[in-house]
């Protein structure tokens, strides 16, 4: 089990599955940011973690047959994306509620006024009502009867 220290809280990586935060809006519940499975380009393909940013997972890609990386030559650092594991809409629109989740819930845990979480901030915005768009989109409302 890894441990990292992020400046909204930790992280930890268990089982070389899932990595973990703690979210207050939770109750300190542990949530999964990141799905080690289902960024997997290959069967025996591992991630070695380096570190996590707020959007990134850093880590060195190793294969099965060596599942902890080289020392020499030097290990190249590799970056995923951070994607919480979420049901997947029936209206395409699960990286946009993904996406929407995660920042919104690192943007509450660290809770900091300054330029890049309020340009974080305006971002989230943007992506609410490009989600609100697609619903209303996809639904069919009755016409209302006067």
């Amino acid at each position: 089990m890894g441990h990292h220290q992020l400046p909204q809280g930790s992280s930890t990586y268990f089982s070389g599955v899932c990595i973990y935060n703690p979210f207050w809006q939770f109750g300190g519940a542990w949530t999964p940011v990141f799905d080690s499975a289902s960024a997997r380009s290959g069967a025996g393909e591992t991630h070695w973690v380096v570190g996590v940013t707020a959007a990134e997972l850093l880590c060195v890609v190793c294969r099965e047959s060596n599942p902890v990386p080289a020392v020499h030559p030097r290990p190249v650092l590799s970056t995923l994306p951070l994607s919480m594991p979420l049901l997947p809409a029936a209206d395409g629109s699960h990286a946009l509620e993904e996406y929407h989740v995660r920042t919104s819930l690192m943007l509450a845990q660290g809770a900091a006024a300054d330029a890049a979480s309020l340009d974080c901030s305006t971002e989230v915005d943007r992506n609410l009502i490009k989600l609100f768009a697609a619903a209303c989109k996809g639904e069919s409302f009755p016409a209302s009867a006067t």
